[in-house]
C-alpha cells in the first residue's frame, strides 16, 4: 500500500476525467457527503481524493452485507492495515446492544494517533439508521477523523438538524453533472461543441469520457456498447465471453471469476486486469482479498446481450452466482439469481435454507413477484414469503390470498419431501393458521413440527441448522395462540430463553422469553414471570426488539403483573406500547387487558366499549381467533358481572366450551354474585382440571366465600389455607378481586388465622372491589317464564294468549307480576332486566346497544 493512499481505495484506470474543484472540496468539513445516480462519478471522485490521503481505509458496502455488525467489522477488518485497533464486541451481544458497538468505535478512533479518513462508498445500500448514527457519533467524539461518503439516495446524513452540530459538506447530483462549461473545458471546440456533447451524456462522467475516447454523440447505451466493443476488441475474442460471465453477480472475487468463465487462476487474473485497465471494471482490497465490480452500466448492458442472445447460458452462469452466494449465506443475491435463471425450485430452497433471513432483509418480496403464479402455488416457501412481505407492507388481503396458495401447496407436498422441507412445510402451515385466526388447528401442525425437529437425525436438519430456534420460536408462538400454554412454554424453553441465551443478542430469545414470561404470567407464577421479565432487562436488545413483534409478549406479562400489584396506570403503559402496531397479533390479549385496568379504575363501562371498538375493528378483517373469543369473553363477562349485568355475563360465557375450566370459574363468580353459594361450590366441583395457579387461586376463593356465606367454616378455612399457599409460592393475588366487597372482610379475618403474613393481607385490601353481592336472581312461575319468552319475539299480548290459550286477562295479569318483579314498566325495561338478570336466552344487549329491545308494548 502506498504511503499516500487509503487501505483499500479501487484503482481508478488512467484517462478518467478530474474535477479538481470538487475533488478539493472532499475532506474540508469533518462529513462529506457525495450523492449522484450510478455512473456519476462518485466513486472516481472519492478515490482520486483518496488516493492523495493517508491513513485511513476505504469500505465499500455490498449488498448483503450491509447489517450493522458486518460494515463495522468490515471497517475494523481493513483498519487493521492502517494502524487501527477496532476490537468488535462479539457478534450476539455486538447485534444486541447498540452502545457496545458504539463504544468500541469511539474507543478505537479516539486511540488511533492523529488524522484518520473513513471511505464508506455504496452507503445506499447500509440496513437501517444504526450506522449512520454511530458515524455521526464518532464525528462528535472524535475530532481527527474525516467521514466521506459515496450514495445514490439521500439519507439522515444530510437532515438540516445535522448542520446545527456538525460541519457537512454535500456534493449533490447537480455538482457530479458536467456541464456545458466544464465540458468545453475539458474538451474544447467551443460552446457549440460543448452543448452536443452534453445533450449526448446528460452530464454522466462515464458517458462523457467514452464519447470524448470514441468521437460519438449517441445515446447513453449506444455509447455504452460502442465503449464495449471498443475495449473488448481491443483484446483477446475471450474476454467478451469472460466479461459477460463476471457481470452476472454485482461484484466478483477471483476464485468466483475462473467458475464462472472456467478461465484457470492466470487467464482470469489478466482479463480481470484488462477490464480494470479499460474502465470497465473497478477493483478493490478488501479484508479477504480482492474484489471486483463492473461498472453498474456497463454490467446492465453486459447483462442484457447476455440474456437475449445466450439464454441459456445466462441461466447456468446465474445458477452458478445463486450458489456461490448462497455458500457465503447471502440469501437475498442467491434469491436474486436464482430467480433470474428461472429455477423456481431452488428458489424455493433457498427461501427454505435462508427464510428467517430472507423475511428480514428487504427485496425478497419484489425478487419474488417475478415468479409466476402457477409455481407460487406449488411452492409453498415461496409463497409464504411473498404473503408475509406483503403482511408486512400492510396489503392483509393480497397477504391472506398467499397465505391460502402457501397452505395448499403445503398440504399437497407433504409426505413426499426430505425431514428440513417437512419441518418447514408445517411451520408454514401453522403460522398462516395462526395469521388467518385458525389458531387452535395452528396447533397441530405446530406440534407435527415440533415432533420432527426433536426426532430428525441432525445431519436431516443440517440445512436449516441456523433457523431451527426460529422454528421452535414459530411454534412456541403457534401453541400460544391456540391456547396450549404449558406447550408453548416448553417449545420456548427449546428455543432459548435462559439469561445465557439471551446474552447472545438473537431474536429468537428475545422472542422465545417473552412466550415463556406470558405463559407464567397467565398462568399466575408471578414469581417466575418477575424473573423472566429481569432477564429481559438485564439483555443487551434494541427498543425496536423489544417493543415491537419480537418481545410484544413480554410487555403482555407485564401488564398483567401490574394489576397483581394494583397498578392499572402501569398495566395501561404496558398496554400502549403495543397500541399503534396493528400487526402484532396478540393485539385482542393487549386489548383485553386494557379494559380490565379500567375495571381495575372502577369504570367497567369504558372497558366494554374499548371491546366493543375492538371487536367491530377486527370483526371485518375476520382475524379474531377462538383464544381471541375467550379472552373477549372473559373480559365481557367481568365488565359486565361489574356492573350488575348477570344475564349479559352468562351471555359472553357461551363463547367458551362447556367444560371449559376458565368458563366454570367465571360461571361460579356469577353464582356468588346471585347469592346463591350452594350452587357455586357445585359448579365448582365439576371441574376436573384447574390448569395454573390463577385459576385454582380463583377457585379456592369462590369456593372459601360461599362456604363462609353458607356458614361451613372448616370448608372455608380449608380453601383459604390452600389460597395462603398459593399466594406464599407464586405471589397470586388479583383472584381476590373476584371476591364481593361485603364478604371480604371475613375472608381477610380467616386468611390472618391460617397464616397470610401482614404484607398479604396488605395486598389483598388494597386490591379493588369492583362486585356486589345485589341478591338473589328474580323467581318466576313457569307461566311467568312463558310470557317473557313471548314478549321477546315481539308478540302482542293477544298473539300470547292465542298461543298459550288463555284469555287476554290472565296474559295481562301475567305481565304486570313480570314488571313489578323485574323492576318495570312497559315491555323494554322488562325485557332488558331479563337479560340482564339471565332469564332469557340469546345475546345480551350491550351496555350501549339499547337498539336490540322490542317495541313498547304496556
Amino acid at each position: 500500500m502506498s504511503e499516500r493512499a487509503l487501505f483499500g481505495v479501487p484503482r481508478i484506470p488512467d484517462g478518467m476525467l478530474t474535477r479538481p474543484a470538487l475533488r478539493d472540496g472532499v475532506g474540508r468539513t469533518p462529513l462529506t457527503v457525495v450523492r449522484g445516480p450510478g455512473g456519476s462519478g462518485k466513486t472516481v471522485l472519492l478515490s482520486q481524493w483518496a488516493a492523495g490521503t493517508a491513513p485511513g481505509v476505504w469500505v465499500t458496502v455490498e449488498p448483503d452485507r450491509s447489517d450493522r455488525l458486518a460494515f463495522w467489522s468490515a471497517v475494523a477488518e481493513a483498519g487493521a492495515h492502517a494502524g487501527l485497533e477496532l476490537r468488535m464486541p462479539p457478534p450476539p451481544a455486538a447485534r444486541a446492544d447498540p452502545g457496545a458497538i458504539r463504544s468500541a468505535l469511539v474507543r478505537a478512533f479516539r486511540d488511533h494517533a492523529g488524522r484518520f479518513a473513513l471511505v464508506v462508498d455504496d452507503a445506499h445500500e447500509l440496513r437501517g439508521p444504526l450506522v449512520l448514527e454511530d458515524l455521526l457519533e464518532i464525528l462528535h467524539a472524535c475530532p481527527e477523523v474525516v467521514v466521506a461518503v459515496g450514495t445514490r439516495t439521500q439519507s439522515a446524513l444530510e437532515a438540516p438538524s445535522r448542520a446545527l452540530t456538525l460541519d457537512i459538506a454535500v456534493i449533490a447530483p447537480d455538482d457530479l453533472t458536467f456541464s456545458a462549461g466544464d465540458i468545453e473545458q475539458l474538451a474544447g471546440g467551443g460552446a457549440e461543441r460543448a452543448t452536443e456533447l452534453l445533450e449526448a451524456s446528460g452530464g454522466n462522467a462515464l458517458l462523457l469520457r467514452a464519447i470524448l475516447a470514441s468521437g460519438a454523440q449517441r445515446s447513453a447505451s449506444a455509447v455504452v456498447r460502442d465503449l464495449l466493443t471498443a475495449t473488448l476488441d481491443r483484446q483477446a475474442p475471450e474476454l467478451a465471453a469472460f466479461a459477460s460471465s463476471v457481470a452476472i453477480p454485482d461484484d466478483v472475487d477471483a476464485a468466483l471469476a475462473e467458475q464462472l468463465s472456467g478461465a484457470d487462476a492466470q487467464e482470469a487474473s489478466a482479463m480481470l486486469a484488462a477490464l480494470e485497465s479499460g474502465g470497465l471494471l473497478v477493483g478493490r482490497q478488501d479484508p479477504e482479498g480482492p474484489r471486483y465490480r463492473l461498472h453498474p452500466l456497463v454490467r446492465d448492458e453486459l447483462r442484457d446481450d447476455l440474456r437475449r442472445r445466450y439464454p441459456e447460458r445466462y441461466r447456468r452462469l446465474s445458477l452458478v452466482a445463486s450458489a456461490a452466494a448462497e455458500a457465503q449465506g447471502r440469501y437475498l443475491p442467491a434469491l436474486r439469481h436464482a430467480v433470474d435463471a428461472e429455477d423456481y425450485a431452488r428458489a424455493s430452497d433457498i427461501c427454505l435454507h435462508g427464510g428467517l433471513t430472507l423475511l428480514r432483509a428487504t427485496g425478497a418480496g419484489a425478487i419474488l413477484q417475478r415468479v409466476p403464479l402457477r409455481y407460487v402455488a406449488r411452492l409453498p416457501f415461496i409463497a409464504i414469503v411473498l404473503a408475509l412481505t406483503a403482511n408486512a407492507r400492510g396489503e392483509r388481503w393480497k397477504a391472506l390470498e398467499l397465505m391460502t396458495l402457501a397452505l395448499g401447496a403445503s398440504r399437497a407436498s407433504r409426505g413426499r419431501q426430505r425431514v428440513a422441507e417437512r419441518a418447514g412445510l408445517a411451520l408454514i402451515e401453522s403460522v398462516v393458521l395462526r395469521i388467518t385466526g385458525r389458531a387452535a388447528d395452528s396447533v397441530v401442525a405446530a406440534r407435527r413440527m415440533s415432533t420432527l425437529l426433536d426426532e430428525a437425525p441432525p445431519a436431516d436438519l443440517e440445512e436449516i441448522a441456523d433457523q431451527i430456534d426460529g422454528y421452535r420460536l414459530q411454534g412456541a408462538l403457534s401453541l400460544f395462540r391456540g391456547g396450549a400454554l404449558s406447550a408453548a412454554r416448553v417449545a420456548a424453553e427449546r428455543a432459548g430463553s435462559s439469561a445465557f441465551a439471551l446474552s447472545s443478542g438473537r431474536p429468537e430469545a428475545l422472542g422465545a422469553a417473552s412466550v415463556v414470561g406470558a405463559v407464567q404470567a397467565i398462568l399466575g407464577e408471578c414469581r417466575d414471570a418477575d424473573k423472566t421479565l429481569a432477564r429481559i432487562d438485564a439483555s443487551d436488545y434494541p427498543d425496536t426488539l423489544r417493543d415491537g413483534y419480537v418481545g410484544s409478549l413480554s410487555h403482555l406479562a407485564r401488564g398483567i403483573l401490574a394489576l397483581e400489584r394494583n397498578d392499572p396506570d402501569a398495566a395501561e403503559r404496558a398496554v400502549g406500547l403495543l397500541r399503534d402496531h396493528d400487526n402484532i397479533e396478540h393485539g385482542m390479549l393487549f386489548t383485553v387487558l386494557g379494559a380490565l385496568a379500567w375495571l381495575w379504575r372502577g369504570r367497567p363501562q369504558i372497558g366494554l366499549q374499548l371491546l366493543d371498538e375492538r371487536e367491530a375493528v377486527d370483526r371485518p378483517r375476520d382475524r379474531t381467533s377462538q383464544e381471541d373469543r375467550r379472552a373477549l369473553a372473559a373480559g365481557r363477562m367481568l365488565l359486565h358481572s361489574a356492573l350488575g349485568e348477570y344475564g349479559a355475563a352468562r351471555g359472553a360465557l357461551r363463547a367458551f366450551e362447556r367444560n371449559d375450566p376458565v368458563a366454570g370459574v367465571l360461571e361460579a363468580s356469577v353464582l356468588l354474585l346471585e347469592q346463591r353459594p350452594d350452587l357455586v361450590v357445585e359448579r365448582l366441583g365439576r371441574i376436573r382440571d384447574l390448569p395454573g395457579s390463577r385459576l385454582q387461586a380463583a377457585a379456592d376463593l369462590l369456593v372459601a366465600c360461599a362456604a363462609q356465606v353458607a356458614g361451613d367454616d372448616g370448608v372455608t378455612e380449608t380453601a383459604m389455607r390452600r389460597f395462603v399457599a398459593l399466594v406464599a409460592v407464586h405471589d397470586v393475588v388479583s383472584p381476590f378481586v373476584l371476591i364481593p366487597e361485603e364478604h371480604r372482610a371475613a375472608l381477610l379475618v380467616i386468611a390472618e388465622r391460617v397464616g397470610a403474613d401482614a404484607a398479604t393481607l396488605a395486598r389483598l385490601r388494597d386490591l379493588p372491589a369492583p362486585f356486589r353481592a345485589t341478591g338473589t336472581r328474580v323467581a318466576l312461575t313457569r307461566r311467568e317464564t312463558e310470557v317473557l319468552e313471548k314478549l321477546s319475539t315481539n308478540a302482542s299480548q293477544a298473539d300470547i294468549a292465542r298461543a298459550l290459550s288463555v284469555s287476554t286477562n290472565t296474559v295481562k295479569s301475567q305481565v304486570r307480576s313480570l314488571y313489578r318483579k323485574l323492576g318495570a314498566s312497559q315491555r323494554d325495561e322488562a325485557l332488558r332486566a331479563a337479560y340482564l338478570q339471565g332469564l332469557l336466552e340469546g345475546p345480551a344487549p350491550r351496555h350501549d346497544d339499547p337498539g336490540r329491545r322490542p317495541p313498547n308494548e304496556g
